[in-house]
């Protein structure tokens, strides 16, 4: 952890990638989640600034996204303008191309799961599914986490 607090460099696929291994570590493991809690918030709070502070949402892909935000979102971290970014990240033409049916699913999911709604954003989501087939590539678990999305985010399209 101390390691990953100094490293300024790090791309923002490695801070996703990061906060979703913190997230899956301390949701499976009490031992690691009573031994660091404590250091967590700071820690995601100051890679959330990383994030933030050159940009390195604008060049996160569609994957990298859904990692980034399931992650912050099992860890119950907020951080308005880290949202927003994602969201106007997410809408730009191109960036859900190389997403799947699992990562737009939990995408949606993420921004539900803290309340956070975005009509643009949902509209943008319910979109690409709509996309010629794309649909059929969703997981029963996948197409029920998006109608939860809807539902719990009061979005209709």
């Amino acid at each position: 952890l101390r390691q990953l607090q100094s490293e300024a460099r790090m791309s923002g696929r490695q801070v996703g990638d990061s906060v979703a291994v913190l997230a899956c570590l301390r949701g499976h493991d009490p031992a690691f989640r009573k031994r660091v809690d404590g250091q967590t918030r700071p820690l995601v709070a100051a890679l959330q600034r990383r994030l933030l502070a050159d940009d390195l949402v604008g060049r996160l892909g569609g994957r990298d996204l859904s990692r980034l935000v399931w992650g912050l979102a099992q860890l119950q971290r907020r951080l308005q303008a880290v949202w927003d970014r994602v969201a106007a990240r997410v809408l730009v033409k191109g960036v859900l191309d190389e997403a799947n049916g699992k990562e737009i699913a939990n995408t949606a999911w993420a921004f539900a799961k803290l309340g956070i709604r975005n009509d643009a954003l949902m509209t943008g989501l319910a979109g690409r599914m709509l996309e010629g087939g794309f649909l059929a590539s969703f997981t029963a678990q996948g197409a029920a986490n998006m109608a939860w999305t809807f539902a719990k985010l009061g979005h209709q399209n």
